[in-house]
């Protein structure tokens, strides 16, 4: 099966197969390294830490459990992830 699936996406997204990270979010095998792969492996936006925020909310789906889930790109400046008060 996990052959398969890495066939899969080597004929959809045109990535070697054997590069693929085997994560399973439900039971939480190589969520770390998927962490540590996105790190090293995806650049920082680029631009000064003083310039405002720049992104693009190009999509978004509403999820029973986890309310509106947005996707977005940012394209200047690095954000923080914090709490929001309410």
């Amino acid at each position: 099966m996990v052959e398969d699936c890495r066939q899969q996406l080597q004929d959809s997204l045109g990535i070697p197969g054997k590069s693929a990270l085997l994560v399973s979010a439900k039971d939480g095998t190589g969520v770390s390294e998927l962490f540590e792969a996105i790190v090293t492996l995806v650049p920082p936006p680029k631009g000064s830490a003083s310039e405002p925020l720049k992104c693009l909310i190009f999509d978004s789906f509403y999820d029973t459990y986890r309310g509106v889930i947005p996707h977005i790109r940012i394209f200047f400046r690095q954000s923080q992830a914090r709490a929001i008060k309410s």
